[in-house]
């Protein structure tokens, strides 16, 4: 088999040195303000070759023949260009300006906001399965924070929330597990524990140049999308200096706090455009909360209905995002160039939840009270903390090797989810007796019968007091490798292959501890209490979270203490 292959590379050396009449022809295409155009259709000799541009405005053919050629530039929104190249052995075109249509007009139009989603409508146009692309531009339209939310206004796209804020992203009704997430194309794992499903909350906005989403899959992408592919492309180097920021703020109703918003780019080229940087940076920093009330229905022996089980909970939440990319190309000449992008963004979540249960409810209105704190230790704000974290580091070149384009990418990826000192302390208060008014069947109302309580007092017992850590991580290592080559005017192959190493690991550590002197721990616990009590409580200003353990309490408890508590 090697001899096969030597004898071959030697007989495709002598094919090209003995046909010289056959060339390659490269360029690029920009606009008047020397950005790339993305997406542009470059149609030689009255459509008997066309190529589109990628995401920098190159386009190239290979196995031209040698001579004069027609060369045509279409692009949505500008004048076509015509033009007359000479295609010699290894040949390249100048960089080719195009004029927006706007500027025939005799009046100012201002088209800056729009020139990203310009870009991204040529593209959409011209790829052969069926996607939609959204540019960064038209992101920072509308007040997203994260890629979900930018994700949500997509047509064929539905989002999970989690506070607000979009999570998981659905492509055509199905299961978000159905659907991969691509930063720059190559498949980024989750920092979930027991689902595939990656966290699209984790990703500012604004660190993302292009969102694209294929609805359905061509074959040199993973085969592991029933649902359909996002593919999250990250700022690219630029071709002259580039400078951006970004700043906003917002009030919370709920946490009453002010939320903060910052993010900087800056990019250029050096060395006679052969070698160029693009850094970007984004914090947003988001106190938030909710509240909400759940219940379940049942129905009795009889076919009463009756309400089984109720909660009134009550959410305080700060999110922190940071995220850091850079993108480095360095051009060895117009065919060959290698290039490396990064991405690592970090989400640090802190939640308090206080939440009163009435549970197990029989059809005559007798229930247990349960009150709940859910918190941390002091070192996570007396908070549940979930930090998530993922990066992406993807090395990659593109060369030309006779008349076969060769693309490689070697890549590593990592996700991680840590919850250090998730705490909970939970009271209860045995066989109390509720009144329901049922009059609205969507907001049930509890009131305690004479004599009876759903308040925190010295009548409730410690049902639980918990801790858990979790350590989540997935990792991918990635090898890729792509030929194409045009077999005739009219057609063209393309094959490679792709490695991927994943490994998953999951660690729960959990524990149930009891005090040694429970009265004594009883009595300072609740010494220890917080009113929750609210008038701004939004499903209906009728329910009251309640009284609860302290946040600071339960987050100052030493529970490795063997004096004070055994578990």
């Amino acid at each position: 088999m090697s001899t096969f292959l030597v004898a071959l590379a030697s007989s495709l050396t002598i094919m090209a040195a003995d046909s010289p009449q056959y060339g390659q022809l490269k360029g690029r295409i920009l606009d008047n303000e020397k950005n790339p155009l993305p997406g542009a259709v470059v149609i030689i000799d009255g459509n008997k070759l066309s190529a589109v541009t990628d995401l920098d405005g190159f386009f190239s053919f290979a196995n031209l023949s040698s001579g004069n050629h027609n060369l045509k530039v279409t692009y949505i929104g500008f004048l076509p260009v015509s033009k007359t190249i000479v295609v010699s052995e290894k040949s390249t075109v100048d960089d080719i300006v195009m004029s927006d249509t706007s500027r025939e007009l005799n009046e100012v139009v201002v088209t800056g906001v729009f020139s990203g989603q310009q870009r991204a409508i040529n593209a959409q146009k011209n790829n052969i399965n069926i996607t939609n692309v959204v540019s960064a531009d038209q992101i920072g339209k509308f007040p997203d924070s994260n890629i979900g939310d930018a994700l949500k206004r997509i047509s064929g796209i539905n989002v999970q929330y989690d506070q607000g804020e979009a999570r998981f992203g659905q492509v055509r009704g199905t299961p978000a597990e159905f659907s991969s997430v691509t930063i720059n194309g190559s498949r980024l794992p989750s920092a979930e524990g027991d689902i595939r499903n990656v966290q699209l909350d984790l990703i500012p906005s604004d660190m993302i140049q292009t969102i694209e989403v294929s609805k359905t899959l061509m074959p040199d992408q993973d085969g592991d999308a029933i649902g359909g592919s996002i593919n999250l492309v990250t700022k690219n180097s630029p071709h002259r200096f580039t400078v951006g920021a970004v700043a906003g703020t917002g009030y919370n109703w709920i946490s009453r706090k002010a939320q903060m918003n910052f993010g900087l780019t800056l990019g250029n080229r050096f060395f006679n455009d052969r070698f160029g940087v693009m850094l970007a940076a984004s914090y947003n920093n988001a106190p938030v909360g909710s509240y909400n009330t759940e219940f379940i229905w049942e129905k009795d022996d009889d076919g009463k209905i009756y309400v089984n089980d109720y909660q009134i909970r009550q959410y305080y939440v700060t999110r922190e995002r940071q995220s850091y990319s850079l993108s480095l190309d360095w051009k060895f000449n117009d065919f060959n160039k290698v290039w490396f992008k990064g991405i690592f963004n970090n989400r640090n979540d802190w939640e308090n939840r206080y939440r009163t249960t009435l549970k197990d409810i029989t059809s005559e209105g007798k229930a247990d009270v349960r009150v709940q704190t859910k918190g941390g230790s002091g070192d996570e704000r007396n908070a549940r903390l979930e930090r998530q974290r993922t990066m992406d580091f993807t090395l990659g070149g593109e060369n030309r090797l006779g008349i076969l384009g060769m693309d490689w990418k070697l890549g590593y990826a990592r996700a991680m989810e840590k919850r250090p000192n998730e705490r909970y302390i939970d009271y209860r208060l045995k066989s109390q007796r509720f009144s329901f008014d049922l009059t609205n069947p969507r907001e049930p109302f509890a009131t305690p019968d004479e004599g009876y309580t759903m308040t925190l007092n010295d009548d409730f017992s410690l049902k639980e007091l918990t801790q858990q850590q979790e350590d989540i991580v997935e990792q991918d290592f990635k090898a890729a490798l792509d030929f194409k080559a045009r077999l005739s005017e009219r057609s063209k192959i393309k094959f490679g292959c792709k490695f991927v190493n994943k490994t998953k690991d999951k660690e729960i550590d959990y524990y149930e501890y009891t005090p040694l002197d429970k009265k004594a721990f009883n009595a300072d616990a609740l010494a220890h209490t917080t009113d929750q009590s609210t008038d701004r409580f939004m499903p209906s200003s009728k329910y009251q979270a309640g009284t609860f353990i302290d946040k600071k309490f339960l987050g100052s408890l030493n529970l490795d203490d063997s004096n004070l508590f055994e578990r």
